[in-house]
């Protein structure tokens, strides 16, 4: 990916990407002029009418496939240390799967939280939906940035986001709380603020899905027009 991006990148009629973060990479990084790329934000939806589901017990939600740079066994180990102090009050609810669901359940199990641990899986879009409504909060523990679509999905419903500091989504979030990536500590005080309710829904910041596709596909035609004069 990296030899793609640096072969072809800076010779490219047009870039579009997610935020001025990812923007002011390429043009660091890759040489990238800046009027080729335009920054069109991401497109959430959710279902008109969310069903909350929620267990027997109040449940924090990670929504992630199960790769390193999700950094599961880190929230593993930060969700045993608020067991320790608030007792079995709360599941942590891992959805998806992937290359390393086996080992993020054996550590589960070696930290002794395994009946704690939720592993549902691939679910539907619908029941996700449910999951994160119906959740304290979502975490998005992943080290890698500087976006992602479930806080916003969150947003969407209202729900509590805690993420990593790699993300920085000013340009579609506001009041998204951030902790450092990897630190155990941090995270474990994240979840205690989320039980205790205090920890704010971000808020969505104004967007028309038809605007941002209609704004890139202009930029993309006027860029097409200026090759070809």
């Amino acid at each position: 990916r990296e030899h793609l991006y640096t072969s072809t990148a800076a010779r490219s009629v047009a870039i579009f990407c997610d935020s001025t973060t990812t923007k002011s990479r390429l043009e660091q990084r890759y040489g990238v002029q800046p009027q080729r790329v335009n920054v069109i934000g991401l497109l959430p939806s959710v279902t008109p009418e969310v069903k909350r589901e929620n267990l027997d017990k109040p449940h924090f939600i990670y929504p992630a496939m199960f790769w390193a740079h999700k950094d599961h066994f880190l929230l593993l180990e930060s969700f045993a240390d608020f067991l320790k102090t608030n007792g079995q009050v709360a599941y942590l609810v891992l959805t998806g799967s992937g290359q390393l669901v086996e080992n993020v359940k054996k550590y589960a199990a070696e930290l002794g939280i395994a009946e704690s641990v939720k592993f549902l899986g691939l679910v539907s879009r619908d029941r996700l939906m449910g999951l994160i409504a119906g959740s304290k909060g979502l975490l998005m523990a992943s080290i890698l940035g500087p976006t992602n679509i479930p806080p916003l999905e969150a947003a969407m419903l209202g729900t509590p986001v805690v993420a990593s500091d790699a993300h920085q989504m000013q340009d579609m979030l506001d009041g998204l709380e951030l902790v450092p990536c990897s630190d155990r500590q941090a995270w474990t005080s994240a979840m205690v603020r989320l039980w205790r309710g205090e920890v704010s829904a971000p808020k969505l910041l104004p967007g028309n899905e038809k605007a941002v596709l209609v704004r890139a596909f202009t930029f993309l035609k006027n860029q097409l027009l200026g090759l070809s004069r």
